[in-house]
C-alpha cells in the first residue's frame, strides 16, 4: 500500500527536508535521500472497516525486520530506492538511490517549490510506482512472515505512513495557544506536543480550565474577536452555540481550500456516535480527538466476596448500593454508589446520560436513530419515565456517600479512585485513573460493564468528548488548522491514546497494545457502538438548557421539591426558553 502514500510526478523540497529532519535522529548515516516513511504494518479487514497494527504492536523484532528488509531489497536491488531500518525495527524507510537536487540550492531555500525532474527521474518514478504495488505480494510471500503466521503472530502485510512533510508547513516562530479543558487527557497532550514543534517549529502552549470557566472564556472571548488562543477544545454539546457564534473557522473549509489529504485526517475511522459531536448544519465544524462514553465501574473485589454479577439494570445497581451501604463487613465503604448531583450543569447532564437507559426521552423528536432529533424539541422532562426515573434517584441517594448532591465530575471520580464507593457511572477519560499507582486504592479491584437500564428498556451508553476547533479570530490559522490535522490523524492518536488518554477511533478501539494496556476498551467500544450522539442538546442554548434542568433536578434530590414538581418546572422553563429563542412554537 505505499501507493497510497500519494507520490506525485515531482519531487518537493517540502517533501523532502522535513522527512529528513524527522529520519535524521533515527538513521545512522547522514544521507537526506529519504523519501518517506514506510512503515510495518497488518492490516486487518472488518466489513466496510480496516483496522491497522502498528509494527509495534505486531512486536517484530531486529532479526525479522532485517530479514524482511532483506528480502525486498534483494530483489529490487537493481532499482533506484531501497528500504532501511531506523532504531527501532518497527520504524523502516524508502529511500532513493539517486538525489538530485539542483546545485547550488538547499532544500530549504526551496521550500514549497517544485524541484525541475529530470527525464530519467521521470522514469524511475513510473518505475517506482509500479515496484511499490508489488510490495505487498512480496510480503504475502515472505518466509519470515509464513513463520509468524505458522506460530499465530500476525504477519506484516503491507508497509504504511503518514509523509507529514507533505502536510505541515513551516511556523518557525509561532507560539500556538490551546485552550483546553482540565481534563485528565491534558497531561497527554503537553507531552506529545512537542513532536509537531519538532516537525514545524512552532512552539505549543496547552492551558487548562475548569468546565464552566472554560465555556464562559471562550464564548466572551470569541464575542470580543479575541485572538488569545489558536486552537479551542470544545464540549461537542457547545458545537451549535459556538458555530451560530461565528467563534470558529470549519474544518472542512479548511481543507478544502488547503488540499489536505484527507488520509491523513481518516474521518471514516471515528467512531460515528462521537464524529457527529463535530458536525453541525452538514458541515464538519471541528476535528474529533477525545471520546468519552459512560461505562458502569464496579469494584470486582467486593462483588466477588458477595457473589454478585455485574449490574444490568436499575434494579441490580439499586440492590447493590442497598448492600454495600452501611455494611460492617466493609467499613470504609461510606456508600453503594455515586452519581452527578451538583445543581447546575453536573445534575443536568446525569439526566440526559440516563434517561434513555430509563426507558424515556427529554423532548419529541429525541430517540435513538432519529433523523432529525430537533425537528420538535417540545419537553418530555415531566413524562412518566421522567419522573420514575427521578424517583429512582431518590431512592438511590440514600445509599451514596454524605454530600453527594454536591458531587460533580472529579468528586464522583474521586470517591471510587479512594476506594469510598462500590461503584460509579462515569465517563471513560477518568477511567485510567482507577489504575494510577499515585492516587488509587483500587488497582485491579475494579472492571466496567455497560451502562444500566431500567426494566424493559436497552442500555443507551452517553457520549461526550471534546473536539478541536480553529478559533476564526486567530492570527495564526494555518498553524492552528496544521496542529489539528497531525493532533487528530490516526497515527498521533494511538501516541496519545497510549499516554492514557480516550481513544476515539475503530483503529485505536482494535490496537492491541491499547487493548492490553487499557483492559476496559472492548466494553468501551461496545458501548460506542451503542451511543446516541444527540444525547443531550446541541445548539445555542445548550448550556442554559442544562444549567436550567440541573437546578430542577437537584431540587428533587435536596428534598425542596417532590420528583413530579421538579420536572414540571424544569418542563415550563425550558420550553419557555427554547420559545423565546423560537426553537418551539
Amino acid at each position: 500500500m505505499l501507493d497510497v502514500f500519494g507520490l506525485k510526478d515531482e519531487w518537493s523540497s517540502a517533501q523532502s527536508f522535513l522527512i529528513n529532519i524527522l529520519a535524521r535522529n533515527d538513521l545512522e548515516d547522514n544521507e537526506e535521500n529519504v523519501i518517506l516513511r514506510a512503515d510495518p504494518v497488518h492490516l486487518k479487514a472488518d466489513q466496510n472497516r480496516v483496522f491497522l497494527f502498528d509494527g509495534q504492536t505486531l512486536a517484530i523484532d531486529k532479526g525479522e525486520a532485517e530479514g524482511i528488509l532483506g528480502e525486498l531489497n534483494g530483489l529490487y536491488s537493481d532499482e533506484s530506492f531501497y528500504f532501511t531500518m531506523g532504531k527501532k525495527p518497527w520504524r523502516w524507510y524508502l529511500r532513493r538511490s539517486k538525489y538530485n537536487t539542483p546545485e547550488g540550492d538547499s532544500p530549504l531555500s526551496l521550500r514549497g517549490s517544485p524541484l525541475e525532474v529530470t527525464e530519467i527521474e521521470r522514469q524511475n518514478m513510473g518505475e517506482l510506482k509500479t515496484l511499490l504495488t508489488e510490495v505487498q505480494m512480496i510480503l504475502h510471500a515472505s518466509s519470515i512472515n509464513e513463520v509468524r503466521a505458522g506460530s499465530n503472530v500476525l504477519p506484516i502485510n503491507s508497509l504504511l505512513a503518514v509523509d507529514w512533510s507533505e502536510e505541515l508547513g513551516d511556523h518557525s516562530g509561532v507560539d500556538l495557544k490551546v485552550q483546553s479543558i482540565m481534563d485528565p487527557y491534558i497531561d497527554a497532550v503537553k507531552e506529545i506536543s512537542p513532536t509537531f514543534t519538532s516537525v514545524t517549529g512552532a512552539s505549543v502552549t496547552v492551558e487548562g480550565f475548569g468546565y464552566d470557566g472554560l465555556h464562559e472564556k471562550q464564548i466572551v472571548a470569541c464575542s470580543q474577536g479575541d485572538s488569545s488562543y489558536d486552537v479551542l477544545f470544545v464540549d461537542g454539546i457547545w458545537i451549535g452555540e459556538f458555530v451560530e457564534g461565528d467563534c470558529i473557522a470549519p474544518v472542512e473549509d479548511l481543507w478544502t481550500e488547503e488540499g489536505t489529504d484527507m488520509s491523513v485526517i481518516a474521518w471514516d475511522d471515528y467512531i460515528s456516535s462521537f464524529a457527529g459531536q463535530a458536525i453541525w448544519d452538514g458541515k464538519k465544524q471541528c476535528l474529533p480527538f477525545g471520546g468519552y462514553w459512560h461505562m458502569l465501574h464496579y469494584r470486582t473485589d467486593l462483588f466477588e466476596a458477595e457473589g454478585l454479577e455485574p449490574p444490568k439494570t436499575f434494579d441490580d445497581v439499586l440492590a447493590a448500593a442497598k448492600l454495600f451501604k452501611d455494611n460492617p463487613k466493609y467499613p470504609e465503604l461510606e456508600g453503594g454508589y455515586a452519581m452527578n448531583m451538583a445543581r447546575g450543569s453536573a445534575a443536568g447532564q446525569q439526566f440526559y446520560e440516563w434517561i434513555y437507559s430509563a426507558g424515556g426521552k427529554p423532548w419529541e423528536s429525541n430517540y435513538p436513530g432519529s433523523p432529525d432529533a430537533y425537528a420538535d424539541q417540545r419537553g418530555l422532562y415531566n413524562s412518566a419515565e421522567s419522573v420514575a426515573f427521578i424517583e429512582w434517584m431518590q431512592e438511590m441517594i440514600n445509599y451514596m456517600p454524605p454530600g453527594v448532591e454536591q458531587y460533580a465530575w472529579d468528586e464522583r471520580a474521586k470517591a471510587f479512585t479512594q476506594g469510598k464507593v462500590a461503584m460509579i457511572n462515569n465517563w471513560s477519560v477518568r477511567t485510567p485513573l482507577f489504575n494510577d499507582p499515585e492516587i488509587s486504592k483500587v488497582i485491579g479491584k475494579f472492571d466496567v460493564a455497560l451502562f444500566p437500564h431500567a426494566e424493559g428498556a436497552s442500555s443507551v451508553p452517553p457520549v461526550g468528548g471534546w473536539i478541536a476547533c480553529v478559533n476564526k479570530h486567530s492570527k495564526n490559522i494555518d498553524a492552528a488548522w496544521d496542529y489539528l490535522k497531525w493532533f487528530a490523524s490516526p497515527e498521533v492518536h494511538r501516541e496519545w491514546v497510549l499516554t492514557g488518554a480516550p481513544p476515539s477511533r475503530h483503529s485505536a478501539m482494535n490496537d492491541p497494545q491499547i487493548n492490553a494496556e487499557q483492559p476496559w476498551t472492548p466494553v468501551l467500544y461496545e458501548s460506542s457502538l451503542r451511543a446516541w450522539q444527540e444525547l443531550r442538546p446541541r445548539h445555542a442554548l445548550t448550556f442554559e438548557v442544562i444549567e436550567t434542568l440541573g437546578i430542577e433536578v437537584n431540587k428533587a434530590l435536596t428534598g425542596e421539591a417532590s420528583a413530579q414538581e421538579a420536572m414540571d418546572a424544569a418542563n415550563k422553563k425550558i420550553d419557555r426558553l427554547l420559545k423565546s429563542e423560537g426553537y418551539i412554537d
